[in-house]
């Protein structure tokens, strides 16, 4: 199994109570490379009311060769 593309607890840290993350992807087609990205939500709504941040979208570039090349 290759590495993964990013670490999300490299770059997110370590998700908290309730808190998840989803929908992520690695963009391939840009000009300067790869971009992963990927959402966290909290499952609870007021934890998200009393701190936005944990309802938001991560970018990373992806650590070089991790991504195998496209044919």
């Amino acid at each position: 199994m290759d590495p993964p593309a990013a670490d999300i607890t490299e770059t997110q840290g370590t998700l908290g109570p309730g808190q998840i993350a989803y929908g992520g992807r690695v963009v391939l087609d840009l000009p300067n490379g790869p971009l992963a990205l990927w959402s966290t939500h909290n499952l609870s709504f007021e934890a998200v009311k009393q701190n936005p941040a944990l309802y938001k979208v991560w970018f990373a570039t992806p650590a070089s060769g991790s991504i195998p090349a496209v044919p």
